[in-house]
């Protein structure tokens, strides 16, 4: 039907009018309204049945509304339109969703992103973490969607809210697009918000928009945030329980292997765990304060000391049960100055230990007092000497110069010394000839050119503490004599001497010597260097609660060899610093100042200064037992002690680690410990600065000068080393299969172990998972209080957009079409109408 008359829409919001003023139109009474603003005749009959048509589809809803059954109306519909209603749906998405995402975030960050063990690097978690790695993702798609939706069904019962009504029709319209859902509407309020400013005109959102955009911005930043504390990596998670195959020794062939295993100076790349490579700590230890306990596989330090640590057989993967090891403890420090020493400060001075005392008893010497050496005339002198250069870093006292040379006797009977068997000495080396009776002075003080290197022991005066000396005085010069080389150097000068707490023997009296065992298998006495006691009446050998002692002192003397022979040396190579070196202890020892001047004479041999002393005291214990083992946090507990098994020949057992780990590797009774401890840490060796082309030889003559000191820091290292690389050979056999003779391995089956099974983990990001759960709570708190507050109110319509806007406003049947309101007026204005009035050109 068309009359001709025009349908005009209001273009402003049902109840608004042109002012902003707000009225209110009864609800399925839409074409009375019109009928009072446009003082329109009555509608017959047949425009009013269209009408009423119209409006029971519209019911002035937007295109969200009958999507459902809850969205059907409570009463019947009106003639010109429908009473307001709930959603119960939208209102239960509302409330619920956030809160059921709220409990999901929460499930994960407590099963897969909370740490076991900080600063961990390896990887553990449950099964299934690539499932869940991608529902995160879902999730957040459904959960940004969730909030959108809860929300926009929110908004339509606040904005009929008193506290929250709209201020004008340009905050409306900003409703109506949903501005406040997302990055593209806060984008397009922004830019409003600035168009509003440059045209002076004073407009912003309102309360209800920022309200609502809130929730929005927190989810979508939690979401975001989400993605830096989740990340997927190749890990290990509870595997089936089942017998494991580790390699090391295990409590049934620890003692196994033919002849044992006994520290030497083997020098080893690294103190590595085999395999999985995995150590155990006690659990109230913060492992996270160790660095070498930070990656697997573990190294065992040479720079630092080691807690009590548990080591055990090892497989591919972390392994956890109950499982037997050895537990040890050892660490190391550098002597600052005598008194820091506890066995070493009752040594006896040099002199004393050299045979100072016999029949003829001189007066008390100072320990400054060189001891003199006798004259040899066996090796051609054809080098100059030059003076002993002291270390530029430390700061003597004068030493007294000596008016007279000590006459050195041999013991006798009434010496304190003489037939002590706790007083042992070592022969010349062999490419010198010992002296014979009638010598006047005892081979131990054959220091000069003779080059032979002594060794002495005795016990303090607690018995159970053994004290080792060895003075190993420069190498041979004449390669002619050694053909093979030296090796040594030919101006150094060094003295060692070590303490250590044995401890006391089972068996009597009888001294057992801890690196050096008999294989009889018809002996097998009780011992105190292995893990095991065949004696039940003597005391057990010290466990883990008791940290014994092993201290070392070193005197080292460099001499600069600048010319000598053939060779042409530039002297500033040397250095002759040395650090911590221990004042009290300087000139104990005398050095060589070897050759002879031309103005002297040849046959003499003058004394060196004196040598400076370094440091080290290190504490040691272990025990072997069984211990529960937690392979994620690699810790212990329950230790008990559990002794190996007795092997048929003593020589078999696996020596104890302990102080008798570092006495077996420095092994002062024979030779070549000093120049162990260089190559252990890798210092350089002795330059050669001979000539090849020399006219004394055939190119075999060598000159090898001691550049450096040992730093009393590098010895320290050295000893940690020997520690390490034994506890590596106590267990693993320095990581190299053997079969025994009763066909046992170190590579075995245990049962009472589970390995972990390889898989791939969720593990923490880079940002700590608890900032990103603490925006989910507050979206969901929000969002869910809002759709519980407000979305359940009776409305008009399910949501509030453009075209629930329109419809509310509108006054014809829906579409219409734009066209001009009134051609007869100049300007245009457009409205929508039945007809087909099309706007005029030329109209604006």
């Amino acid at each position: 039907m068309n009359d001709g008359r025009v349908w005009e829409m209001d273009c402003y919001p049902s109840g608004e009018n042109s002012s902003g003023d707000y009225t209110t139109f009864p609800a399925g009474n839409a074409d009375s309204s019109y009928q009072r603003g446009s003082n329109a005749p009555s509608l017959n009959d047949d425009l009013s049945s269209r009408i009423r048509t119209e409006n029971s589809i519209a019911s002035l809803t937007s295109r969200h509304d009958f999507h459902g059954n809850e969205h059907q109306p409570d009463t019947v519909l009106s003639a010109y339109g429908a009473p307001a209603r709930r959603f119960y749906l939208r209102t239960a998405v509302g409330v619920f969703g956030p809160l059921i995402i709220l409990i999901y975030v929460l499930v994960i960050w407590r099963t897969y992103l909370s740490p076991t063990v900080s600063k961990s690097s390896t990887a553990f978690g449950p099964t299934g973490a690539k499932w869940v790695f991608y529902s995160w993702f879902i999730a957040g798609v459904v959960g940004l969607g969730l909030s959108r939706y809860g929300l926009a069904g929110a908004e339509v019962g606040m904005i009929a809210h008193p506290r929250w009504k709209v201020k004008d029709k340009m905050q409306l319209m900003l409703h109506a697009d949903g501005t406040w859902t997302g990055l593209s509407g806060w984008a397009k309020t922004g830019k409003w918000m600035v168009q509003m400013r440059r045209a002076e005109s004073r407009h912003t959102p309102g309360r209800l928009w920022a309200v609502l955009a809130l929730p929005s911005f927190v989810v979508l930043a939690a979401w975001l945030f989400s993605c830096l504390c989740i990340e997927m990596a190749t890990g290990f998670h509870h595997g089936v329980r089942e017998p494991t195959e580790v390699m090391g020794f295990v409590y049934e062939d620890f003692n196994a292997n033919p002849g044992g295993r006994k520290p030497s100076r083997g020098s080893f790349p690294s103190a590595q765990i085999p395999r999985f490579g995995a150590i155990y700590t006690p659990e109230s230890f913060d492992r996270s304060t160790v660095e070498f306990l930070q990656t697997v596989p573990v190294i065992l330090p040479d720079s630092e000391g080691v807690e009590e640590i548990f080591i055990t057989a090892q497989s591919e993967a972390p392994i956890e049960g109950k499982a037997w090891g050895l537990l040890v403890h050892y660490d190391c420090k550098v002597v600052e100055k005598q008194t820091d020493l506890r066995l070493l400060n009752d040594r006896k001075l040099a002199v004393d230990i050299w045979e100072r005392g016999s029949s003829v008893e001189p007066d008390p010497i100072p320990a400054e007092v060189s001891i003199s050496v006798e004259k040899r005339q066996d090796l051609p002198v054809i080098f100059t000497p030059s003076p002993i250069v002291r270390p530029t870093r430390t700061v003597f006292s004068k030493i007294p110069e000596s008016t007279s040379r000590t006459e050195i006797i041999p013991p006798t009977g009434n010496s304190p010394l003489a037939g002590s068997t706790s007083l042992t000495e070592s022969t010349s080396l062999p490419a010198f000839p010992s002296p014979g009776p009638d010598d006047d002075i005892p081979p131990a003080y054959h220091y000069g050119t003779q080059f032979n290197i002594s060794y002495r022991s005795y016990p303090l005066h607690d018995n159970a503490t053994l004290v080792e000396v060895r003075k190993e005085p420069r190498a041979q010069w004449n390669g002619a004599i050694n053909v093979g080389g030296e090796a040594g150097a030919l101006n150094m000068d060094a003295v060692i001497e070590t303490a250590y707490e044995s401890w006391p023997f089972p068996n009597g009296p009888g001294s057992e010597n801890p690196c050096h065992m008999p294989s009889d298998s018809s002996d097998n006495p009780a011992t105190s260097y292995c893990y095991y006691n065949a004696d039940t009446t003597a005391d057990s050998y010290p466990g883990i609660d008791r940290k014994r002692l092993f201290e070392v002192l070193l005197w080292q003397g460099i001499q600069i060899q600048e010319g000598w022979g053939n060779s042409q040396f530039n002297a500033s190579l040397y250095n002759l610093t040395i650090d911590h070196n221990i004042t009290e202890l300087y000139g104990e020892y005398t050095g060589l100042n070897s050759g002879a001047n031309a103005d002297e004479d040849p046959d003499s041999e003058k004394q060196g200064e004196g040598l400076t002393a370094i440091g080290v005291s290190c504490t040691s214990s272990s025990s072997v037992g069984t211990a529960d083992i937690d392979g994620v946090r690699s810790t212990y507990s329950n230790f008990v002690r559990t002794d190996s098994p007795i092997p048929a020949r003593k020589g078999d057992c696996a020596r104890r680690f302990g102080a008798e780990t570092l006495a077996c590797t420095l092994d002062l009774n024979s030779t070549g410990a000093l120049q162990w401890l260089f190559d252990s840490i890798g210092a350089p060796p002795p330059l050669d600065m001979s000539d090849p082309n020399n006219l004394l030889g055939n190119g075999d003559w060598r000159e090898n000068a001691q550049l450096t000191y040992l730093q009393a820091s590098q010895l320290r290292q050295s000893l940690l080393q020997a520690f390490s690389n034994y506890a590596i050979r106590l267990m693993y056999n320095d990581g190299r299969d053997f079969i025994a003779a009763d066909g046992s391995r170190v590579r075995t089956s245990n049962p009472n172990v589970t390995a972990f099974a390889a898989g791939r983990v969720i593990t923490p990001g880079v940002m700590p998972p608890g900032i990103p759960v603490a925006l989910f709570a507050f979206w969901a708190l929000i969002t869910s209080s809002l759709c519980l507050l407000y979305g359940t109110r009776r409305r008009w319509s399910a949501v509030l957009d453009t075209a629930t806007v329109l419809k509310l406003g509108a006054e014809l049947e829906i579409p219409g079409f734009g066209g001009e309101v009134d051609r007869s007026e100049a300007s245009g204005r457009v409205g929508l109408r039945t007809n087909a009035n099309v706007v005029g050109k030329g109209k604006f």
